[in-house]
């Protein structure tokens, strides 16, 4: 009972009891998830992300159908939490990604199918058009999820790349960053990137953070300047400030 208080200490305290109590915390937890409050049901989902157990991720992804998009939002949190994913859960996110009528929620199903993106191969390749989104947002949470991957960095790399062609400028920038973390992987795919009229102008910004290691960079970037949209102009005065 505790967990559905209306008290959101109680309640949240309740469910980190849960999380570690075994097949009896599991059973109650399960049954949490037909609770008539959205909360509790949330609440459950979270716990259930720390169990591990084939029922549980079963009924988390019967919730990506849940009403309250916060149900739906802790399903997918912790369906990304867990260390494999079936074709049917992953298929589920294909889907609530598209689909959901909240930004929220798709920017999660966004994240969790990158992050996951190791585990099931052939999500790789949807993300570029996923980070190619209309909503920014979508597309961001997409680039940051593949930024977390176990996915090969040379595969993450590639993806992102791709992506760069035709990304929105605020996308586009966290591509770029991402990147340039990776380094030597990241550096190697913006050299790549720079050769494609598409990406060159983000590709060499990407570049020029790499000091002298991309010399040739700082001439391109310099160049730029009056042929570049005004997005990519503010970033190369930046980075020759």
């Amino acid at each position: 009972e505790t967990l559905r208080s209306d008290d959101p200490e109680i309640a949240n305290q309740a469910a980190l009891g849960l999380r570690d109590g075994g097949s009896q915390a599991e059973a109650a937890l399960l049954k949490a998830l037909a609770d008539s409050k959205p909360e509790t049901r949330a609440l459950a989902a979270e716990a259930l992300g720390e169990i591990a157990s084939e029922r549980g991720a079963r009924e988390l992804t019967e919730l990506l159908r849940d009403p309250d998009p916060t149900v739906r939002s802790a399903a997918i949190e912790s369906i990304a939490k867990r260390s494999s994913h079936n074709a049917e859960t992953i298929d589920r996110l294909m889907l609530a990604l598209p689909q959901d009528p909240e930004s929220g929620v798709r920017q999660r199903a966004a994240f969790a199918l990158a992050s996951v993106a190791a585990d099931q191969p052939r999500i790789v390749e949807q993300l570029v058009p996923v980070m190619q989104s209309d909503d920014h947002h979508v597309a961001i949470a997409a680039v940051r999820g593949l930024g977390v991957s176990p996915a090969e960095a040379t595969t993450r790399a590639s993806v992102l790349a791709a992506a760069l062609t035709t990304a929105q400028p605020g996308v586009a920038i966290e591509i770029v960053d991402q990147l340039v973390e990776m380094g030597e992987t990241g550096m190697t795919a913006l050299v790549q990137s720079r050769n494609n009229q598409n990406s060159r102008d983000w590709a060499v910004v990407g570049l020029a953070e790499f000091g002298p290691r991309a010399d040739d960079a700082a001439e391109d970037l310099a160049s730029l300047i009056d042929v570049s949209t005004p997005d990519v102009q503010a970033e190369i005065l930046m980075t020759l400030a």
